[in-house]
């Protein structure tokens, strides 16, 4: 759990991302510029807002007019543009992932588990409307179920719902790839592979966009459907065990596999080299149960 002091710090500094992202827009800020309005904007207390203000108003992000009420400063919009990505990559929190974290953590657990928005993002040190517009978004893609007046469910892992999911995969992956075969990219692929490919200091890299190429490429809207209801969350937890694991590496060298069979034409070869990547999950299963098992002792 985070100290207060380090709550409130967060708090403040994603709200002042936030309203230095408005003022580099231009335009009408949705929420009027006061220390209550905005505290009632991010639901949160007057203190972290105050922090917030208090430092664009040093940066010159924010000015005070000649009433003393605040106002964007207008020679500030687009002062961000010249920005590198890297630099505002790092400006931002990486809320999406570190909350995926949290919902594969209870997931583990084996029980269904009810996440609270306001425990939640004090647990993450942000303000609750990030943490509601996190949880809508992961409920579209199937990570998380929203109960009214009981919170954001979280499906307890199933290790033979799991293996389930990995048979019904096989087969549909497979019948993806043969309905894509003649509407594949070299292009593509080929930067598939140099994504899949060792770093410089031959680091492994992964990169499994791999398959949802496939599957979008076989133009079956059936086949989609699946995938989209279904794919997010075992995909998340797979991900999940193969990381903290040793398989990273192995992963990445199946996906060169398959990736350079399609760049040959070999289907037949990619077809068993798909196939054979698909069932390599399965000691990823046993992982997750370790991991489950780690989880229910904490």
């Amino acid at each position: 759990m985070y100290s207060r002091r380090v709550m409130k710090r967060n708090l403040s500094q994603q709200i002042e991302l936030e309203l230095r992202a408005a003022v580099n827009r231009g335009g009408q800020p949705p929420f009027r510029l006061t220390l209550l309005a905005l505290a009632e904007h991010y639901e949160v207390s007057i203190q972290p807002v105050r922090i917030a203000v208090d430092q664009l108003l040093k940066e010159q992000w924010l000015l005070r007019n000649t009433q003393g009420r605040l106002i964007m400063n207008p020679d500030k919009k687009g002062a961000l543009a010249g920005a590198s990505p890297s630099a505002k990559a790092r400006a931002k929190p990486d809320i999406g992932a570190r909350l995926e974290e949290i919902i594969i953590q209870r997931s583990l657990k084996g029980e269904d588990v009810f996440l609270r928005e306001e425990e939640t993002a004090e647990q993450m040190g942000v303000g609750r409307t990030i943490v509601r517009a996190e949880l809508t978004r992961m409920h579209g893609r199937g990570l998380v179920e929203h109960v009214p007046r009981r919170g954001w469910r979280v499906g307890g892992y199933s290790e033979s719902r799991m293996l389930e999911y990995l048979e019904i995969r096989e087969t549909l992956e497979l019948k993806a790839l043969e309905l894509a075969q003649e509407h594949l990219e070299d292009k593509v692929l080929e930067r598939l592979l140099k994504r899949n490919s060792p770093d410089a200091k031959g680091k492994p890299r992964i990169d499994d966009s791999l398959h949802a190429y496939l599957i979008k490429r076989s133009g079956n809207r059936f086949i989609m459907g699946f995938f989209d209801q279904h794919g997010a969350y075992h995909a998340a937890l797979l991900n999940y065990a193969s990381l903290a694991g040793s398989f990273l590496a192995e992963m990445s060298e199946q996906h060169r596999d398959i990736l350079q069979a399609l760049l040959d034409r070999d289907f037949a070869k990619a077809r068993r080299n798909l196939r054979r990547h698909i069932r390599s999950q399965r000691p990823n299963v046993a992982h997750l149960l370790k991991l489950a098992g780690v989880e229910a002792k904490a």
